[in-house]
């Protein structure tokens, strides 16, 4: 890889805070599910194993991408950076939203299982 400069370098970082935003994204994706249905020890460990086996990747693709597998010490940092701006700022309110969404989601499928089983069961005459 030829050498980076100054700006490059903190192009990446700023990609890589954007990364560290988008997993944190798919953090409170997955803790809502997690609240909204009511998961308890394995359910929340599986769903923490989800989230470990989307993020490895696409922290070792990123870093594969855009600096040609040299771990650079500034770009971890980064991606800590953006989750943490993320949980800090935009993350309560979507989590909120993320939940809602959630609920009338679940009751929407709740009430098309109950029309299809009403559908079908009516008394079936010779």
């Amino acid at each position: 890889m030829l050498p980076t400069s100054t700006a490059e370098q903190g192009l990446i970082f700023l990609r890589c805070a954007a990364l560290g935003a988008a997993l944190a994204v798919l953090w409170d994706l997955l803790t809502a599910i997690r609240l909204e249905n009511g998961l308890r020890r394995r359910g929340t460990a599986a769903l923490d194993t989800l989230f470990w086996l989307a993020a490895l990747p696409c922290f070792l693709l990123f870093f594969l991408r855009y600096t040609d597998g040299r771990l650079r010490a500034y770009l971890p940092l980064g991606m800590l950076a953006g989750g943490w701006v993320w949980r800090r700022t935009l993350s309560p309110p979507v989590l909120r939203m993320m939940r809602f969404a959630l609920r009338c989601v679940k009751k929407c499928l709740q009430a098309g299982k109950r029309a299809l089983i009403w559908a079908f069961s009516f008394p079936r005459g010779n």
